[in-house]
């Protein structure tokens, strides 16, 4: 079984000007320490490292976490009033190849991937091609939800969406060394998409959910999935390097992947791709999250009412993840975080995590994504 690196962050603008409390990045093997001092082959210019000094204690921290092979690269950007003010890679893309990371390096972003294809979801839901209340089987083919535990016909898209539909937790990596590939979604829902809960009775973050939604969007736009997210959200809000499924030598700029012994781990695919299968770089992130906080930026269209965001922030489970802590419509509600309301989603892969977080209240938004090559975790916590 591949290994998947386990690691925490917490980036709070609120709390960047006081990160003396902040805890320590730690490691216990060296990986890449003898490459960061060597001169790379590509060095990006686009980093943008605020003046100020408000970020100096923070940046030191990751830099002694890239120096010490805790991690292979680090990126990350924020914004603030839709302004980019923070935007730096740390360490190396590609180990190999003396590629540097940056703003512009493409990471695997995991189950951000489904704050994506809600958004996806709901250009459909306007254009009235779809129907969040009506049962996701109407937009299914072969492969359809059936009940064991309760009525798959109250298994609706808006239930699929926010995680209470009644679905089974499922993934499943397929990678390019073993000799099988991904099968088709319909034979997938076939055999995993069993009720084990009545429908709208309790949140079970189920990576199938997302399945189900991309196989929707494909169904109903009658495009493969990263056709139309590509043309329907990526290019219309000015995310020119955001895919879906992409090798990670294909494109110019994608990072590689590496396990916990600093192995590269091949090219894989999952059989919900919704959920978890786009890469995307830190400075399309946050253009994303600007989208999402309602900021009208040069080059990016109004894909979407100001109602539907706000629909898709709204809590569908109370205390779902933990508490104070809700889902809504492809996104995580914190009731609380440095005494703010935020709006969040995570995502964790084979070789990375990825963080990224919204506060409507100020107007902050911010966006981490660590890849790592450890043995062991990393973390970077926020203490008192």
């Amino acid at each position: 079984m591949r290994s998947l690196p386990n690691a925490a962050a917490v980036l709070s603008i609120a709390a960047l000007a006081q990160l003396t409390g902040w805890g320590q990045l730690c490691a216990s093997r060296n990986l890449v320490h003898d490459d960061v001092n060597r001169t790379a082959v590509y060095q990006d210019t686009a980093s943008i490292v605020p003046s100020d000094h408000h970020f100096d204690v923070v940046r030191k921290k990751i830099e002694d976490a890239v120096n010490s092979g805790a991690i292979a690269s680090l990126s990350v950007a924020v914004a603030m009033n839709g302004k980019v003010i923070w935007a730096e890679g740390f360490g190396w893309a590609d180990r190999e190849q003396r590629i540097r990371a940056s703003p512009h390096s493409m990471y695997g972003v995991g189950s951000i991937s489904k704050s994506y294809t809600a958004t996806a979801m709901m250009t459909l839901v306007e254009k009235g091609l779809v129907d969040l209340d009506r049962p996701a089987n109407d937009y299914l083919g072969r492969g359809k939800i059936r009940g064991f535990a309760g009525d798959a016909d109250k298994a609706t898209l808006r239930l699929v969406l926010s995680h209470r539909a009644g679905l089974p937790r499922h993934h499943q990596e397929f990678y390019a060394d073993e000799g099988y590939s991904r099968p088709t979604m319909d034979e997938t829902i076939m055999r995993y998409g069993i009720l084990v809960n009545p429908p709208g009775e309790r949140y079970v973050y189920a990576n199938l959910d997302y399945g189900i939604a991309d196989h929707i969007l494909e169904r109903v736009s009658n495009r493969p999935y990263e056709d139309f997210i590509q043309s329907d959200l990526f290019i219309p809000l000015g995310l020119t390097r955001t895919y879906v499924l992409i090798p990670p030598r294909i494109r110019p700029g994608t990072v590689v992947l590496y396990d916990n012994d600093g192995r590269v781990i091949p090219y894989y695919d999952f059989d919900q791709r919704g959920g978890g299968s786009t890469f995307s770089s830190m400075y399309d992130l946050v253009r994303f999250g600007m989208f999402h906080l309602k900021n009208r930026l040069p080059g990016q269209r109004r894909i979407l009412a100001d109602s539907t965001l706000d629909l898709m922030h709204t809590p569908r489970t109370r205390d779902a993840i933990g508490p104070g802590v809700d889902y809504a419509l492809g996104w995580n509600i914190h009731a609380d975080i440095f005494g703010y309301r935020a709006i969040t989603h995570s995502g964790g892969m084979p070789g990375g995590v990825a963080q990224l977080r919204l506060i409507p209240a100020r107007d902050h938004r911010r966006r981490c994504c660590f890849k790592h090559g450890s043995p062991r975790s990393t973390d970077l916590h926020h203490r008192g």
